[in-house]
């Protein structure tokens, strides 16, 4: 099997020559000149990673041990060799315990093993998101791992077994 790794990289536009060539005639090509703006973005900051400002202060103390998925939606996939993976809940309701509940500790103990994660929420949307670092090696055509996009990430935590309010 091909072995192809990713790497992210800036190259100057200058260095880049853009041509269309057009499908059923060889002898055809446009040049395209390079971006002429002269303001652009010379870095972005890096996203913040925060945990939840403290406990859930739910109605109840009840809890029953169930999948996450019983409450909890998630979307996954692969961005170069790091995971994302998302959360989200249906009842603004459920927001705050799943915001106080997935912490990055909890979900590298739901991963099963010590992976470095950075975490943010998006309280408009009940939403938590995570990237797992490392998760899939060097990415898609040069990882090992079973799931090498990552595609499954998000069912298998949602089958794990939780305290759900």
């Amino acid at each position: 099997r091909p072995h192809v790794k990713f790497f992210p990289a800036l190259i100057p536009q200058s260095k880049i020559h853009l041509a269309v060539h057009f499908i059923g005639d060889d002898t055809r090509t446009v040049d395209v000149p390079p971006n002429t703006l002269s303001a652009y973005a010379t870095s972005v900051p890096q996203q913040r990673s925060y945990e939840p400002t403290g406990p859930y202060k739910g109605s109840s103390s009840y809890t029953v041990t169930r999948p996450l998925g019983d409450l909890v939606f998630a979307r996954s996939g692969d961005k170069g060799g790091n995971a994302n993976v998302g959360f989200w809940v249906r009842d603004e309701k459920a927001w705050p315990w799943l915001c106080s509940f997935l912490t990055s500790a909890k979900l590298i103990e739901l991963l099963g093993d010590d992976w470095v994660v950075e975490r943010c929420e998006f309280s408009n949307l009940w939403a938590v998101h995570f990237v797992v670092k490392g998760i899939l090696q060097e990415g898609v055509s040069s990882s090992s791992v079973l799931d090498g996009f990552a595609k499954g990430l998000g069912e298998f935590l949602r089958a794990r077994h939780v305290e759900l309010p």
